[in-house]
């Protein structure tokens, strides 16, 4: 789990106009933005549920990376990779979202099921349930509801632009996938310091 670009290059905790030199293929290239969910990552790869997971260096032994942990982005002293969820104690929460259709399916009325791929878990104890939800969902990240305002943008993406859009929207934020590619770059709403100030 290589962690996503941000869309602007940052001053501290903050976006500035500035596209970040990885991200800027969203000015010439076909893009689909979807809405960024405030959860935790997961992935259902071979029949196995992994979650996100961020261990430091020293905290990993060869029996965690061969069959509990997997390293997959190497930063200073911390791994990023994916934990097997039968090692999480979030495994409470994913087996209650299990137990029903993905949340794309309940949004849509659509019957994909349970794809091989990476996913958002949210609910009631999950990040201090941000969304609000009532109960434990995970949102397949490919079948997340397309920004219509941001796909009306096209390539023609600015700082101005965003933050006019996202300071009348009410979600964490938004991740451009390129249509014909697997490059993708993402924007939190509390990126821009005038809507982190008024946010809780």
């Amino acid at each position: 789990m290589i962690k996503i670009p941000r869309l602007f290059i940052h001053d501290k905790s903050y976006a500035t106009d500035k596209i970040s030199p990885v991200s800027r293929w969203v000015l010439t290239e076909e893009s689909i933005p979807y809405r960024k969910w405030d959860g935790i990552a997961t992935k259902l790869y071979k029949d196995q549920w992994y979650i996100r997971s961020i261990r430091r260096r020293d905290g990993i032994d060869d029996k965690d990376i061969h069959t509990i942990f997997y390293p997959v982005d190497l930063l200073q002293d911390y791994v990023y990779g994916w934990l097997k969820t039968d090692y999480s104690p979030y495994l409470p929460y994913l087996t209650e979202a299990l137990a029903t259709e993905p949340y794309s399916d309940r949004l849509f009325g659509t019957e994909n099921g349970w794809e091989q791929g990476t996913y958002e878990l949210m609910g009631p104890n999950i990040l201090g349930n941000p969304e609000k939800l009532e109960r434990h969902w995970l949102m397949p990240h490919h079948r997340s509801p397309q920004l219509s305002e941001v796909s009306m943008l096209g390539k023609d993406i600015s700082y101005d632009s965003l933050l006019t859009i996202f300071s009348t929207y009410d979600c964490e934020g938004c991740v451009w996938y390129e249509r014909n590619g697997y490059r993708k770059t993402k924007l939190r709403r509390r990126d821009f310091r005038s809507l982190a100030r008024g946010m809780a």
